[in-house]
């Protein structure tokens, strides 16, 4: 205890903690398992599973290098600051390391940084309560600290949904990447599990997927979760991990499985194909000239034999067949028949057939969000989900905030179907049943809502030139019959509805804003910034608007909590 004590002390004084020394830029016998690197240098015994860094939003970034005997530790960059300068303190799992030297180096001798390494301390901060954070999102997921972007190895199993994602651990920006990981039975109460992939020397953690391998055709045990991810090294690669108890990944001896193709090639997608009785996957990759997906096939999720190529846009351009690829046979409401849905990270979606070798697309370049896709992102589905559904979510884009311990965020978990139109099949989305238990009661009429957080249901028939306004906590929403469009917030969209019915569930947050046709076929998503004091909300209709019917539930905050074990670290 007392030597704990001596530590936070240092983190506060910059005064090294006994059993520690901490050098300037002259070498120092201390300091030589260090990386390579002329800066200030760091070294201690690591006494608990996690240590903090003292993190200033919009800082400087420095390199981070760390040794420890035996151990391969890859660099980091890292926005660090003296203690006193924190504006949040990031956790660094290193139970690893318990009982061994632990070495820090600033590579850059300008950076100093004697003060930045005595910051980094045993002590937990006190965190802060998401609800506290009033640009932290409220029932949309977010991780407490760090960066998140692509959603990856989405997975169910035994009742749990398993949601990974891209996170920066060390920073509010992109970079360091790592796959987190959370869990939840219900959309509602989410267990964060900490950094389950974490960069090595292959490279840093790119996106990926996750299966349940029934069959064991993998060698990892019966329902073993099997994950693939990208290593972003020097060249690019696909790698493999198992999991048997869902919370332990263990990577792959034989890493990697399929070799670099091309400088960038990433984001395996991955699923089982009854029909052709074999695995496929779907990876992103470009030939020089154009972005292509690349479809391989494999009986063992370990060997991988190339199948076909489907080729998007000329390289420069990044919507169709760009990154993060999804491939989907949904039903089609209303009939029996099934279609394949192709898509990438971008906002364009292609219908098709596909017989487990070539995907066949019927139609091409169709848009699955009003706004072109300016807002999500990298959406991606669960494998293996149950009744038969295929649930989505998406990248919800943010700006960075400098007073956030995070950013950025996920859309709404979304259940994906098409219907036949009479422009023929198209996606529809609608957001998962579970979120209903977030309602705090019974939906009243909008004049009398005085709430936070908004489920809004929005219909009625206005006259063919007639304007719908409405204010939502402030936020302006307004349908425009003769046009067909919905202007949101100053953000202008088509929406082609037939019958002029206009029926909208619209969801708000503290900084997000996602609105549904009722029907599913039109979506648009969209940054917010809603007055926190303002809690009303209203409808202006033109003479001769019918069958209005304006009401909206106030919601709850999703529950996030950190696992058993992980509470003291964050």
């Amino acid at each position: 205890m007392k030597k704990l004590l001596l530590i936070a002390l240092a983190a506060l004084t910059g005064i090294p903690a006994v059993g520690e020394t901490v050098s300037g830029d002259a070498p120092q016998k201390a300091a030589s398992a260090a990386a390579a690197g002329g800066g200030a240098a760091r070294t201690l015994t690591v006494e608990k599973d996690v240590l903090h860094l003292p993190i200033g939003n919009g800082a400087r970034k420095v390199k981070l290098l760390r040794s420890s005997p035996g151990a391969n530790l890859p660099p980091l960059d890292v926005q660090l600051v003296p203690a006193a300068k924190a504006d949040w303190w990031a956790p660094m799992d290193v139970s690893a390391l318990r009982g061994r030297a632990l070495t820090f180096r600033i590579a850059d001798p300008s950076a100093g940084g004697v003060d930045l390494l005595a910051g980094i301390s045993a002590a937990a901060p006190e965190p802060r309560p998401r609800a506290s954070e009033m640009r932290r999102p409220q029932f949309h997921y977010s991780q407490r600290f760090g960066w998140n972007n692509d959603p990856n190895g989405m997975v169910w199993r035994d009742g749990e949904w398993h949601f990974f994602h891209q996170h920066n651990p060390y920073g509010i920006g992109w970079g360091n990447m790592h796959w987190n990981h959370a869990v939840t039975r219900d959309f509602v109460h989410w267990t964060e599990l900490g950094d389950a992939l974490v960069p090595d020397a292959s490279g840093t953690m790119f996106s990926g997927c996750g299966v349940v391998d029934r069959e064991n055709v993998a060698g990892f045990g019966a329902n073993a979760l099997v994950f693939f991810y990208t290593a972003a090294g020097d060249s690019y690669s696909q790698c493999l991990a198992s999991s048997v108890d869902g919370r332990k990944l263990v990577k792959h001896p034989g890493n990697p499985i399929i070799g670099s193709r091309s400088r960038w090639n990433r984001d395996p997608k991955v699923f089982w194909h009854a029909p052709s009785k074999a695995w496929v996957m779907v990876l992103y990759g470009d030939d020089g000239k154009n972005h292509q997906f690349w479809i391989y096939r494999s009986r063992n999720l370990k060997d991988w034999t190339p199948a076909s190529t489907l080729v998007g846009d000329p390289l420069g351009k990044r919507d169709w067949r760009y990154e993060c690829p999804g491939l989907e046979e949904l039903r089609i409401e209303g009939e029996k028949g099934t279609a394949w849905v192709l898509w990438g990270a971008g906002p364009l979606y292609d219908v098709g057939d596909f017989d487990g070798f070539v995907f066949k697309p019927a139609e091409e370049k169709l848009y699955w969000v009003q706004d072109r896709g300016k807002t999500y992102y990298a959406a991606q589905t669960f494998s293996n989900a149950p009744d038969g559904r295929c649930v989505w979510i998406a990248w919800l884009m943010l700006p960075q905030e400098r007073q956030n311990t995070f950013s950025q965020s996920y859309s709404l978990p979304m259940d994906l179907s098409l219907r036949r139109t009479k422009d023929g099949l198209r996606l529809v989305r609608r957001v998962a049943k579970e979120l209903a238990a977030l309602r705090k009661g019974p939906a009243v009429p909008l004049a009398q809502f005085k709430g936070e957080l908004v489920e809004a249901h929005l219909a009625c028939t206005p006259p063919a030139n007639g304007v719908v306004r409405f204010d939502l906590r402030g936020i302006p929403l307004a349908y425009d019959a003769r046009a067909k469009t919905l202007s949101v917030d100053g953000k202008t969209v088509e929406w082609p509805i037939e019958g002029n019915r206009l029926a909208l569930r619209v969801f708000l947050d503290r900084t997000s804003i996602e609105i549904l046709s009722e029907d599913g076929l039109l979506l648009v998503p969209k940054h917010v910034s809603p007055d926190p004091a303002r809690r009303t909300l209203s409808a202006t209709v033109p003479p001769g608007t019918a069958d209005c019917d304006f009401r909206a539930y106030e919601l709850s905050p999703i529950d996030v909590v950190p696992a058993a074990g992980l509470a003291d670290a964050l």
